[in-house]
């Protein structure tokens, strides 16, 4: 407080530029505005929409499965009571081409929520396993006929176990061994939100002011 103001600038100049070495050298931060699964959304009943994702295939060198890693974004759904639907972080694949999607039983492993008919579940697939699901005590609230309300998602990936809360509200711990035995990564998605129409009604997934941050270590 009594530093003069030269004094409060350098001082303020070498903090600032610490807290970015920092910040650089411990973790990968990524930050996306806007996703949705384009053009409004999808009417396919068997091909799973696939652009909402946010794409890692450095093999392991940027991102990787093995790390400590949080994920944070707001959504909302249209039409959630004809929807089979997904927003996972993190979701490990073990190819670099990603093709038609028909089923979520090509990728190695995944966390997060699933939405399928109107109901919420926390959808976990671990290394070697089958989708796991548990169904959450969460209201769809809708804010009209189409639209629901727009939630709040976190998703807490502490590698062998995962929190899940929506709206600031915890709905569990849930076991996360994405990694297993596999020793490499081909592709890595922080973030991947797809989804299917149960019956050809239009159907979508909007993600909004997406934050995924994962430590280096």
């Amino acid at each position: 407080m009594l530093s003069s103001p030269e004094q409060k600038k350098v001082i303020s100049d070498v903090v600032f530029d610490r807290l970015t070495d920092y910040f650089f050298d411990k973790v990968v931060f990524i930050n996306l505005a806007y996703s949705d699964l384009g053009g409004g959304g999808t009417t396919s009943t068997t091909n799973f929409g696939k652009l909402s994702r946010i794409i890692d295939t450095a093999e392991g060198r940027f991102m990787a499965p093995g790390k400590i890693s949080r994920l944070r974004c707001q959504f909302y759904l249209t039409n959630p009571s004809k929807m089979e639907g997904y927003i996972l972080s993190p979701t490990v694949y073990d190819s670099q081409t990603l093709g038609v999607i028909t089923t979520m039983s090509i990728f190695r492993s995944y966390i997060g929520l699933k939405f399928s008919s109107g109901n919420v579940y926390a959808v976990t697939k671990e290394a070697g396993s089958e989708e796991k699901l548990k169904l959450l005590d969460f209201t769809m609230a809708m804010f009209d006929s189409t639209y629901t309300d727009t939630f709040v998602l976190e998703i807490r990936y502490n590698i062998l176990t995962t929190d899940i809360l929506i709206n600031n509200i915890n709905y569990g711990s849930f076991s996360s061994d994405i990694v297993g035995n596999y020793n490499t990564t081909e592709t890595f998605y922080p973030f991947f939100a797809p989804a299917r129409s149960t019956d050809g009604t239009l159907v979508n997934i909007v993600a909004e002011n997406i934050q995924f941050i994962q430590s280096k270590n």
